[in-house]
């Protein structure tokens, strides 16, 4: 993978990370009782990790979860996979002279190209999940 290509897939991926945790957000304060925009209000500054811990409360509550145990797994370690790629991950290799070559750069291409995959397709159900309670809640 060229440079650029990494660079661009790395800001696609940490994209899919802002809108999962926005619409992580957003469900939240749907599913709340209470007035929608007081709900966002009062979680805007909350963290990622909080947010999937109360979310996942919240909605398994009344037994019928909306996201399911497994998109829960994976949401609990996106925090910290979220960091590592942006704080770590160029370190990693950029150093290294003529890094493209090394195996730390390949390694941290195919990590990336992973990451991306798994945030694409964990965002896609994430947001089909935020239209899913808008439309059962009635908020939004």
């Amino acid at each position: 993978m060229q440079f650029d290509q990494f660079k661009f897939m790395l800001g696609e991926t940490i994209c899919y990370f802002q809108l999962i945790e926005h619409d992580i957000k957003l469900i939240y304060a749907i599913m709340l009782k209470g007035s929608f925009t007081d709900n966002l209000e009062a979680i805007k500054n909350r963290t990622l990790g909080d947010m999937v811990k109360e979310l996942e409360i919240l909605d398994n509550s009344d037994n019928h979860p909306l996201l399911s145990s497994d998109s829960y797994r994976l949401l609990k370690t996106i925090t910290r996979v979220r960091n590592y790629l942006c704080h770590k991950i160029y370190t990693s290799f950029i150093y290294i002279p003529n890094f493209e070559k090394s195996k730390e750069y390949l390694k941290a291409c195919s990590r990336v190209k992973e990451i991306n995959n798994d945030m694409s397709e964990l965002s896609i159900k994430v947001e089909d999940v935020r239209f899913k309670a808008s439309q059962i809640y009635r908020k939004l």
